[in-house]
């Protein structure tokens, strides 16, 4: 992976992981790769206290970014250029489409982590053709109406996987089952039924799916990979999208 230097150096990183042992690892391989200061926390009210007293910081968060919409758009509306990297074992299609639509977030896996040098932001995480470059500002802001429900950031977050997802799979009617699958639920003879095509169809588009997004374990990740959750709402969330608030002249990108 190429890395680039920024201007983000030295001023400290902070880990958040709800598991101690993995927490703990991040925390000293930060202080090993960086040779800066590194905090490690397990929960949110740290978190955020941390980030207000280190404004400068790097974030490390240990979590599937699919299922953390609400932690990551309570972050990004009080702080819409910190630079944070996600780490896991593996990142599905869901989490680059969550880091692209928020923006200024790097996807690595455990062993990039490892291989990495700290001190620098890798110039690759979101990238692609299919995806905003991750230093670009987010998605969000030229969708999402900033409101300080949660559940609206989620709803134009979904709005957007489907978007996406509709690039990937050329075929609308491959589209249009999958999607009634994953509304619907049920089996692949259901969703043929509904639509009034076959099963075999239905297990097609569903295949043509899982190779365009490169989905190993159909069984674990099918389902993750085109979905995504809210989670925990962080408490004291700002009521101000500072993320809206700085680019109300640019324009609406509005829905799908």
């Amino acid at each position: 992976m190429m890395l680039q230097k920024k201007g983000v150096t030295g001023e400290g990183v902070i880990v958040f992981s709800r598991d101690f042992i993995i927490g703990t690892a991040l925390k000293a391989l930060c202080k090993m790769k960086g040779k800066h200061n590194a905090e490690y926390v397990r929960n949110t009210d740290s978190l955020f206290y941390l980030i207000a007293e280190n404004p400068s910081c790097r974030v490390v968060l240990d979590i599937p970014a699919r299922n953390c919409i609400y932690l990551l758009c309570a972050i990004r509306r009080q702080y819409p250029t910190l630079p944070i990297i996600i780490t896991r074992r593996r990142h599905l299609f869901s989490d680059y489409v969550t880091a692209s639509w928020f923006g200024n977030i790097w996807l690595q896996d455990y062993d990039t982590m490892m291989a990495g040098d700290l001190d620098v932001i890798p110039t690759e995480g979101v990238a692609g053709d299919e995806f905003v470059h991750p230093e670009e500002p987010g998605v969000c802001r030229g969708w999402c109406h900033g409101s300080p429900d949660g559940a609206q950031a989620l709803f134009f977050l979904q709005d957007w996987l489907i978007y996406r997802l509709r690039e990937r799979l050329a075929s609308r009617q491959g589209i249009k089952v999958i999607l009634n699958w994953l509304e619907q639920g049920g089996t692949a003879a259901d969703v043929g039924k509904r639509l009034g095509r076959s099963e075999k169809l239905a297990y097609h588009y569903r295949l043509l799916l899982m190779k365009e997004l490169g989905v190993r374990n159909r069984a674990l990740e099918f389902i993750p990979s085109v979905t995504v959750s809210g989670g925990e709402i962080p408490a004291g969330c700002s009521s101000v999208c500072l993320m809206r608030e700085s680019v109300k002249s640019f324009p609406e990108t509005g829905g799908i």
